[in-house]
């Protein structure tokens, strides 16, 4: 009887195998379609945005690279790189806030009163962040000041795109003027920001052992942290500035601050060399500032191309 009933058992299981099995198949090919679909998307919406260059050689330059950058995404199934002469819609790019990232930071459908909420609500963050976190570091508090800064750098960022979603609707309402205020008020609000923490980072960065007693060797690591952190946010506070002074209309302005924004990061490259970082870190740290000093270079020969004109 025993074997009867294991017999039966296991014609049960084998008709139920039978049954779910085609499913199982299905299942099985349109997760694999959907990841095949889903790379080829990401592939796909490699653009380096070649073709407002103003200069043949670099559209060239640009057409290749965008190219080798395609290839290499259909090959291994995700972004391998960046591009680097470049337009300024171009993605993927190695900016703090490139096209794409900001447009993912608000992927929610808001009104323009959400929108106005927000920003006010983010605006005050990131002032209190900005503020607490010289408090603490004035107390040896690193870890503290490091916590806030990373956090005042990602309001920051949503910020920037909150004000470019409530520009574009304003723009759509016929309300133009309203939408560059917005970025006159955003450029100095950042561009303070960026000044300020790029003195606070650098003095930490030299700061002597303080009088009275020495700091301990992880408070010296967590000191040097925070200084390198204050540089990264100089350098990204400076290029979100330099991004809403082009929008705002004011192009050298916007020129002198991508400029800025690559210098802090060539310097945070040297920091990162002399503590002995990861290869990995360095090199996108100086991609990133690489990525700046081409936006500097590309606003220039517009803003020549311009008087020429």
């Amino acid at each position: 009887m025993k074997g009867v009933s294991f017999l039966s058992c296991l014609a049960r299981s084998f008709r139920l195998y039978q049954k779910l099995l085609p499913q199982l198949l299905v299942f099985l090919c349109t997760s694999f379609l959907s990841a095949v679909v889903a790379s080829g998307d990401v592939c796909q919406a490699i653009n380096c945005d070649c073709t407002s260059l103003l200069v043949v050689d670099q559209r060239d330059s640009c057409s290749q690279r965008q190219v080798v950058l395609v290839k290499a995404c259909r090959t291994s199934g995700a972004v391998q790189g960046f591009c680097q002469q470049a337009g300024l819609q171009a993605s993927p790019v190695a900016l703090s806030l490139p096209v794409q990232a900001r447009k993912a930071l608000v992927a929610v459908a808001l009104t323009m009163d959400e929108l106005r909420t927000q920003s006010r609500m983010l605006h005050w963050s990131v002032n209190e962040d900005h503020s607490a976190s010289k408090a603490l570091q004035n107390n040896n508090n690193f870890r503290g000041a490091l916590a806030l800064r990373k956090r005042e750098n990602v309001s920051r960022k949503k910020l920037q795109a909150l004000q470019y979603r409530l520009a574009e609707m304003l723009t759509v309402s016929d309300d133009a003027t309203d939408a560059k205020q917005l970025f006159e008020n955003l450029y100095p609000l950042h561009e303070a920001a960026a000044l300020d923490s790029y003195r606070s980072g650098a003095e930490l960065w030299v700061l002597p052992e303080e009088a009275g007693r020495e700091l301990t060797a992880k408070e010296q690591k967590l000191q040097q942290i925070l200084a390198q952190r204050l540089l990264r946010n100089a350098g990204d506070s400076m290029e979100l500035a330099a991004d809403a002074a082009f929008q705002a209309g004011h192009h050298e302005e916007a020129l002198q601050a991508w400029r800025l924004a690559a210098r802090y990061t060539q310097e945070l490259v040297g920091w990162k060399q002399s503590v002995g970082a990861k290869d990995s870190h360095v090199r996108f740290y100086e991609a990133r500032a690489a990525a700046r000093l081409q936006r500097a270079t590309l606003l220039a020969a517009m803003e020549s191309a311009a008087i020429a004109y």
